[in-house]
């Protein structure tokens, strides 16, 4: 009696890569004739895209970009930007070749710093870690049924799903905010100022210690009057003595 098999395909997916990699950016930069000088920094953000991709023997190459945006306060007391677009490229290994891999890129930011060198030149150093994962399709041929010979059949069912491919969007999501350009900062709604208060604080939560800040006003947003370094160190001695009886009631 001859001996006839069924055989039909199964599609096995199997992971080719899926790991982050580190892309350090670096730009030595200088602005633009037509930006004004740099007074502070203000923000630094970079948006990393993946711009080509291809799969070879046992590699795969990305090659991308990221465009840096720099706000600062400019010499004219206005708020100005300059951008930058850093070019990439990464070879990641396969675990092995395929000629059409299904890919999921997720570039994300790490880290930006982001100094001025002089009024006119940035030092730009960061890294994007770029989310990379590979899926391969391969298909291979199983026995689905049998007879003749005295064939006896074991039956098992096997769960399999074949990935025709995929489709991925950005999407930015923009705000815009109007700056009361030219207004004081009363009319801002700003009455004060102080600056090593949350320093302060985020070291005290950190160590899991308390702490408590006291201000006394030195300098007036309204009025533009402000006491000399000396009155500073000589005349506060209100503030230090109120201070200091807190702390030592904080401490019993």
């Amino acid at each position: 009696m001859e001996l006839k098999l069924t055989r039909q395909p199964l599609f096995i997916n199997e992971p080719l890569i899926d790991q982050k990699v580190e892309q350090p950016i670096e730009c030595d930069a200088l602005l633009p004739d037509y930006c004004p000088d740099i007074v502070r920094i203000l923000k630094c953000s970079v948006a990393p895209t993946v711009t080509g991709r291809r799969a070879s023997p046992g590699k795969l190459e990305l090659e991308g970009m990221a465009v840096i945006t720099v706000y600062y306060i400019s010499t004219g007391d206005g708020i100005a930007h300059g951008e930058y677009k850093v070019p990439f490229s990464r070879i990641v290994e396969m675990k092995a070749d395929h000629p059409a891999p299904v890919l999921s890129l997720s570039p994300r930011v790490d880290y930006v710093n982001c100094r001025a060198v002089n009024q006119r030149r940035l030092d730009i150093r960061g890294a994007l870690v770029i989310g990379v994962r590979a899926t391969g399709s391969r298909e291979e041929q199983v026995t689905a049924e049998g007879e003749g010979m005295g064939l006896q059949l074991k039956r098992e069912q096997a769960d399999a799903s074949r990935l025709l491919g995929q489709c991925a969007r950005e999407s930015h999501v923009t705000e815009r905010v109007d700056l009361p350009h030219g207004k004081t900062w009363p009319e801002m709604g700003v009455l004060a100022v102080e600056m090593e208060s949350a320093a302060l604080y985020m070291t005290a939560a950190y160590l899991g210690k308390r702490a408590l800040a006291i201000c006394s006003i030195s300098d007036s947003l309204v009025t533009g009057e402000a006491l000399p370094a000396k009155d500073r160190q000589s005349t506060f001695t209100t503030m230090m003595k109120i201070a200091l009886e807190t702390a030592v009631k904080m401490a019993e």
